[in-house]
């Protein structure tokens, strides 16, 4: 997935309340409440990170107030502030090239520097972003599938080594 993929929806502008909840700035024709189901993304250290709604209102014609799952504090959702949201636009082609991920549940994951992470549950095959989903010590963090993260399969130890970005992590810790 290059820039020419991604479709820039808005931005965060800030705080709203203290239960996470935040006000996006939007800049787009793409209706992220028509599209509730589907991720919204930031990019952290060049790496797209996926945002899943879990409320929407709109507060007039270009201005919404959101709130994303697992960010339910106002301490977790404010590390958001300023950054830009975008969605990937797809291809047929491109929905056909992933297959086989749920090969990979049961994995182990291991991060280069943080050692064991857990064991992946699930995956979200997610046009231009697939993740798995691992479970870390009882929570569930969301780990992008791509080449340029990835260090090691080992099909015969059911392992796989991440070179993840510093934070990536923290990002699902309150």
């Amino acid at each position: 997935m290059g820039e020419d993929d991604k479709l820039y929806i808005g931005r965060i502008a800030r705080e709203f309340g203290a239960d996470g909840e935040l006000q996006v700035n939007l800049a787009s024709e793409y209706s992220i409440e028509e599209n509730m189901k589907e991720p919204v993304f930031v990019e952290i250290d060049g790496i797209p990170v996926p945002l899943f709604l879990k409320s929407f209102r709109n507060r007039g014609k270009d201005k919404a107030l959101v709130m994303f799952d697992d960010f339910e504090s106002s301490r977790a959702a404010a590390r958001f502030v300023g950054l830009p949201l975008f969605v990937f636009q797809s291809t047929e082609e491109e929905e056909d090239e992933l297959t086989g991920l749920e090969l990979f549940v049961g994995f182990t994951v291991i991060d280069h520097d943080l050692g064991l992470l857990g064991s992946i549950v699930d995956f979200h095959d997610i046009t231009g972003n697939p993740l798995f989903v691992v479970d870390h010590n009882g929570t569930e963090i969301l780990i992008p599938v791509h080449e340029d993260l990835i260090l090691e399969v080992s099909e015969k130890k059911k392992e796989i080594t991440f070179d993840l970005p510093s934070g990536l992590i923290d990002l699902f810790k309150e």
